[in-house]
This record gives C-alpha cells, sequence and structure tokens, in this order.
C-alpha cells in the first residue's frame, strides 16, 4: 500500500484472514477425519513425498487438491482459532440438523426439548448467536424452551427473550451439554410414538 492510502473498505483484509483461516480448517477437519477413520494419507493415497505424507480434499469437478497431512493435523490440535472452529463446527451442525429434522415434522407436540432445539438450532445457524425477536418471544410465552433434567427435576438451558445477543458455543452450552439435549430429544421423540408421558413417567396415553 502506498503512503497516505486510505481503504475505502476497512476491515475487509481481516475479514479475508478469518475466513482463510475456515479455508485452513476444512484441510483440518478433514485431516482429523482421516486419522480417526484409521486411514492414514499414505495408506489411502501412497503419496508420502516431501514434507510428509499427503492427503486431498475432492472436488466435484473429479480433480483434488493436496494437503500436507502432518501439517494440517498440526493446525487441527495446536493453532487456537482452527482448532475452536473444527470444534464448534460439528457441534453447530449437529443442532442445525437436529432442528431441520424436528421443523420437517412442525416440531410435533411442541415438547419443551423439541423447542429447545428450535432455538438452538437457529442461534447455530444465525452466528452462534441468540437473536430472539417478537415472534421468537411469543412462541416462548405458548411454548416453553427447555431441558427438563430428570434428575433434580429442574428445567436446564431455558430459553429467554434476555438472552439476546449471547454467544452460543461454547458459552450459553459446552460441548457435553449439546449431546444431553440432543440425547433427551432422542428419548422424548421414542417416548413420543409409544405414548409414554414426560421423562420418566411411564403411563401411556393409550391405555
Amino acid at each position: 500500500m502506498t503512503t497516505g492510502f486510505v481503504s475505502q473498505f476497512p476491515g475487509a483484509f481481516a475479514l479475508g484472514q478469518a475466513i482463510f483461516e475456515l479455508a485452513q480448517g476444512c484441510y483440518a477437519a478433514d485431516a482429523l477425519s482421516l486419522i480417526a477413520s484409521g486411514v492414514s494419507g499414505e495408506e489411502a493415497y501412497g503419496d508420502a513425498g516431501a514434507g510428509g505424507v499427503k492427503a486431498k480434499l475432492n472436488r466435484l469437478d473429479g480433480t483434488s487438491i493436496s494437503y500436507l497431512l502432518p501439517h494440517y493435523l498440526s493446525l487441527a490440535t495446536d493453532h487456537p482459532s482452527i482448532k475452536e472452529h473444527v470444534s464448534k463446527a460439528w457441534y453447530a451442525g449437529a443442532l442445525i440438523t437436529a432442528g431441520d429434522m424436528l421443523a420437517a415434522h412442525a416440531y410435533f407436540d411442541r415438547q419443551p426439548e423439541f423447542e429447545l432445539v428450535y432455538h438452538l438450532r437457529n442461534a447455530a445457524a444465525h452466528g452462534n448467536r441468540f437473536n430472539i425477536t417478537q415472534a421468537g418471544a411469543n412462541r416462548l410465552k405458548s411454548h416453553p424452551a427447555h431441558l427438563r433434567w430428570i434428575f433434580d427435576d429442574s428445567k436446564r438451558f431455558e430459553i429467554k427473550p434476555s438472552l439476546s445477543g449471547q454467544p452460543l458455543l461454547f458459552d450459553f452450552i459446552m460441548p457435553g451439554d449439546v449431546a444431553d439435549i440432543l440425547t433427551y430429544t432422542a428419548e422424548r421423540l421414542r417416548h413420543l410414538e409409544k405414548g409414554i408421558l414426560g421423562p420418566g413417567v411411564y403411563t401411556s396415553i393409550f391405555g
């Protein structure tokens, strides 16, 4: 840049750097997946050249991008930003997928756990941050959203309009909480079809 240059688009460079880290995270996530599957890049591709074992990301047109497996494994485990992005991606994706699955069934009978997933899904899909609109606040009045915790009969992760602006991952909920919420949601769904009422209540509405 020349002396005295004033960009018309301040912040674009920093944003470009942040998005580049997301691109690097694509390789890091693939590297972790490859190792987790028990297949090394060398076994899969037979390509161990300068710099170590290489792996590939496939493109739609049939070509691929080669990357150094050790380097991106290191990024996935040691680079603070990329490590966080890779970690959040699974949990955000799980919440979005679960929410979309429930939405396809209009959230069934709107149990608190189903409604909780609805609000968590929206936060995950919109910048990892709650944005409770007026419509969302009205929905909460008729359909409360929380996790019914069977061990002490408490309401966990209750969604309220005051949450607007608060980050979702990993602030309002942590990885273990996502697992709990999805596990209990799955249990409620199984019980729903069987006619079982609520957590720990095994009285069928069908007699």
